[in-house]
């Protein structure tokens, strides 16, 4: 996710995402695969950089 994500609004908001998927289908721990599942497609494309900036 560090990686990935720039903004710690972003962080909280993928995390959050996670978590609450994580407990719908009732995976304890919360994979990476789970969390990678959550991340936005459209992160690094130009409209989110433009927003961001």
């Amino acid at each position: 996710m560090a990686a990935r994500l720039r903004t710690p609004l972003q962080v909280q908001r993928h995390l959050t995402l996670a978590l609450e998927a994580g407990y719908q289908i009732s995976e304890r721990p919360v994979t990476a695969e789970l969390v990678e599942s959550v991340l936005s497609r459209q992160l690094d494309d130009l409209e989110p950089t433009l927003t961001r900036y």
